[in-house]
């Protein structure tokens, strides 16, 4: 906890007029709580839009204009954006100071302002603090992996569509992926679970890739999944439109940097393979089935030891297997 937030933390819950400070002498962005003990970020209302309106509403937060009345200030409007949940309060912080940086040289109203940077933030606004599991978060640790290591984040950024629950966790024009995380060993190899038997069915046109990544906890390992999504994160900071669609991906599986410090445990990586996957490969598809599925059954997952797929490997690197990937860049 820095002073800032400390001292937010301190703050009392107003009977009347609020208590707050300003986030820097002069910045005009202030730190406050509201009636309910939420905390809240206020800017004089500069325009010419009236109390009582509405700028921007999500789970996470609120903006709203209303006439307060702050510590010694008279009573006038404000522009108050108020965190509707304490899982976000860190973040939030983060906001404000963000807020503080774009005020300097503006050449727009409070108003434009403020919903310009929370337009901005709305990935984190709109994240479910529950989204993430640990499953999840594995999983999402061998896309971002792959994203980042083989695939190359610049180009396959588009192709990536596992947040977004497609079929396969990559889609190009010419390449499918689809990516596989474990964290334990089975004989010779890591066993993976198979989803349906669309999964792992070879393309009619292009080519179906299953990545398959071995993963095991090590606290002397440099690898978290925070760690991947700063490089993913760096290697964007040019493209201001690019790390927005990047941090929307993640938002829509549940990660949030501080809603998510749960899931950060080191690892390290024990292997990491890509695989070919054509008729002859060893998975279960509709035609496994000439005579159709039988009718009690619904639905169909199986396990693949891949130990015994080692005749479809074509890669154990980045490096071998970047040839095999150039038909992911859409």
């Amino acid at each position: 906890m820095n002073d800032l937030d400390e001292r937010w933390s301190r703050l009392q819950v107003p009977s009347a007029a609020l208590h707050g400070f300003e986030l820097k002498p002069g910045s005009g962005v202030w730190l406050s709580l509201d009636n309910e003990g939420r905390r809240c970020v206020l800017l004089r209302n500069d325009s010419d839009k009236p109390s009582g309106t509405r700028l921007f509403e999500t789970k996470g937060v609120a903006a709203s204009i209303e006439d307060l009345k702050l510590a010694d200030h008279p009573v006038s409007p404000w522009i108050v954006v108020v965190c509707r949940d304490y899982r976000y309060w860190e973040p939030f912080l983060a906001f404000a100071d963000s807020l503080h940086e774009e005020m300097k040289g503006k050449q727009e109203d409070n108003v434009s302002l403020t919903l310009r940077v929370l337009r901005t933030w709305r990935w984190l606004w709109s994240t479910d603090p529950e989204g993430l599991t640990r499953e999840t978060a594995v999983g999402l640790v061998g896309e971002l992996w792959f994203l980042i290591r083989w695939a190359g984040i610049g180009g396959a950024l588009d192709a990536w569509c596992g947040p977004e629950g497609s079929l396969h966790d990559f889609v190009g024009h010419e390449v499918s992926v689809e990516v596989k995380t474990s964290q334990s060993a089975a004989g010779n190899g890591p066993t993976h679970r198979i989803t349906g038997l669309q999964q792992l069915t070879p393309l009619r046109t292009g080519t179906l890739y299953l990545f398959s990544v071995v993963i095991a906890p090590d606290n002397t390992a440099g690898n978290t999944l925070s760690k991947l999504v700063d490089i993913g994160l760096a290697a964007l900071q040019n493209d201001p439109a690019r790390r927005e669609q990047f941090l929307r991906k993640l938002s829509s599986v549940g990660w949030a940097a501080p809603l998510s410090k749960q899931f950060d445990l080191p690892f390290r990586v024990v292997s990491e393979q890509l695989y070919e996957v054509g008729d002859t490969f060893p998975a279960l598809t509709l035609v496994s089935f000439p005579n159709g599925m039988p009718a009690a059954v619904t639905a169909v997952s199986y396990s693949l030891d891949m130990s015994h797929c080692q005749d479809w490997r074509v890669a154990q690197s980045a490096e071998e297997g970047r040839m095999y990937l150039e038909g992911l860049t859409l």
